[in-house]
C-alpha cells in the first residue's frame, strides 16, 4: 500500500496500539516474572521474552518506518512466538505451584496475540491463534496455581471466558482492516473513473473545438469559394481560416484574463472582417474598464459564437438588411447581441441540420461554465442572437 492510503493509516495505528500494549505489559509483568521463575527452569523466562515479547515491542518501532512490511513481519513473529513460548512452559515446568493470582506471567500478553495475528494473517487464522493462545494460557496458568478444584473445569472456564472476550477485539481489528482496504479500493476506482471522465471530457471538448472550427471557417470558406471564387471576401475568409488553423495547432490553451477594451477590439476586428456595415455598440456599467477582466477561453468562445451568428445573417438574411451588434460588460457578466432585420425563420422548426446554430452557437455556449445562448426569430421579422456569460 502506498503511503497515505486509508488502509495503511489504519493498519499503522492499530499496530502502534498493539505494540504499545506489549511494552506496557512488559513493565507490568516484571514483578511476576521473579515469583514465577520458581516454577520453571531458568532458561524459560529469557526464551519467552525473546520469542513473544521482543517481537511485540519491535512491532511498535516498526510502525514509524515508511514500509509496513516489517510491521507484518513482527506481528506474525509475536503471534507465533507466543504460542511457542507458552508451549515451552509445559516443558520447563518443574511441577511446583503458587498461591498467586497467576501461575504464569506470560498469560498477561494473551489478549494481544490475536490482535497481532489479525495484523498479518487471514481472519480465520487470527481467530485460531487467539483461541490457541488463550487455551494454552489457561492451562499453564491453572497448572501453576494452588487450588482445591479440579483442573479441567478451571481450565475450561478460563479458556472459554478469555477466548470469547478476546475474539471480539480480534474481529473488530479484522473488520477495521477490511473496511480500510475497501476504502482504498473504492478510492482508487473513483480516482481512476475521474481520470477517465476528465480525459473523455477533454477529448470531447477538443473534438467540439475542431468541429466548430471546421464549420465556422473551413466549410464556410469553401462555400464562399464555390459561390464567388474570385471575390475579395472569399480571399479574406480563406486567410482567416488559415490563421485560425495555425492558431489552434500552434498555441497552447489560453489562460489568464483579458480586459474589456481588448475584447471590444478583437470583437470589432472579427465581426468587421465578416461584414463591415454592421453597427456595433459597446455598453459598460461604469467608466473604469480596468476593473473588467474576463477569462480568455470564455472570451474566445463568445467571439467565435458571435462571428458565426453574423456569418449566418450575411448568408441567410437576404439583401438590404440592417444589422447591428451590441456588447455589454459588467464586472461578472458579458452579453453580446447580434441582430438583423432580414427574412428570419421559424425557430421551432429548426432541425439538427442547422450546424451553424446548433454546433457553433448553442453547443459552443453551453460548453462554457456560466454560458448560455438564445435565438429569437420569426419569418419576415428578422433574427436576434443573444450570447451571455456570468461568472
Amino acid at each position: 500500500m502506498k503511503h497515505g492510503l486509508d488502509g495503511e493509516r489504519i493498519q499503522r495505528l492499530l499496530s502502534r496500539f498493539v505494540g504499545a500494549g506489549f511494552v506496557a505489559f512488559l513493565f507490568v509483568s516484571i514483578p511476576e516474572m521473579r515469583r514465577a521463575d520458581a516454577l520453571v527452569s531458568g532458561w524459560w523466562t529469557p526464551a519467552a521474552i525473546g520469542l513473544a515479547v521482543v517481537p511485540g515491542c519491535a512491532l511498535l518501532t516498526a510502525t514509524f518506518a515508511e514500509d509496513l512490511r516489517w510491521v507484518r513481519v513482527f506481528a506474525r513473529l509475536a503471534a507465533v512466538g507466543f504460542i511457542v513460548a507458552i508451549s515451552l512452559w509445559l516443558v520447563a515446568w518443574n511441577g511446583g505451584e503458587l498461591e498467586e493470582l497467576r501461575g504464569n506471567w506470560l498469560v498477561i500478553f494473551s489478549g494481544l496475540v490475536g490482535l497481532s495475528a489479525a495484523l498479518a494473517m487471514r481472519a480465520i487464522w487470527a481467530l485460531v491463534v487467539q483461541v490457541s493462545a488463550t487455551t494454552l494460557s489457561a492451562l499453564t496458568n491453572q497448572l501453576g496455581l494452588v487450588s482445591d478444584q479440579s483442573l479441567i473445569p478451571r481450565v475450561a472456564y478460563e479458556a472459554l471466558w478469555a477466548s470469547t472476550y478476546s475474539c471480539v477485539f480480534v474481529l473488530a481489528v479484522v473488520t477495521a482492516l477490511r473496511t480500510a482496504r475497501l476504502l482504498d479500493v473504492t478510492g482508487a476506482v473513483v480516482r481512476r473513473d475521474a481520470r477517465v471522465s476528465a480525459a473523455r471530457a477533454a477529448r470531447d471538448a477538443e473534438r467540439a473545438r475542431f468541429d466548430a472550427l471546421i464549420h465556422d471557417h473551413v466549410l464556410a470558406t469553401l462555400l464562399e469559394a464555390h459561390r464567388e471564387p474570385h471575390d475579395d471576401g472569399t480571399r479574406r475568409h480563406a486567410r482567416a481560416a488559415l490563421a485560425e488553423l495555425d492558431d489552434l495547432t500552434g498555441r497552447p490553451d489560453a489562460i489568464g484574463q483579458v480586459g474589456a477594451a481588448a475584447i471590444v477590439t478583437r470583437l470589432e476586428g472579427v465581426l468587421g472582417s465578416i461584414d463591415d456595415t454592421t453597427n456595433f455598440e459597446v455598453i459598460i456599467d461604469d467608466d473604469d474598464r480596468t476593473d473588467h477582466l474576463y477569462p480568455v477561453d470564455v472570451v474566445a468562445e463568445i467571439i467565435a459564437a458571435a462571428a458565426e451568428a453574423l456569418r449566418n445573417s450575411v448568408r441567410h438574411a437576404g439583401g438590404d438588411v440592417h444589422r447591428r451588434g451590441e456588447v455589454t460588460f459588467e464586472r461578472d457578466h458579458i452579453r453580446v447581441v447580434v441582430a438583423d432585420s432580414g427574412s428570419g425563420f421559424d425557430v421551432d422548426a429548426l432541425g439538427t441540420g442547422r450546424l451553424g446554430i446548433n454546433l457553433s452557437i448553442t453547443s459552443r455556449m453551453s460548453r462554457i461554465a456560466g454560458g448560455r445562448s438564445s435565438v429569437r426569430s420569426q419569418p419576415g421579422a428578422g433574427t436576434v442572437v443573444e450570447l451571455e456569460w456570468r461568472r
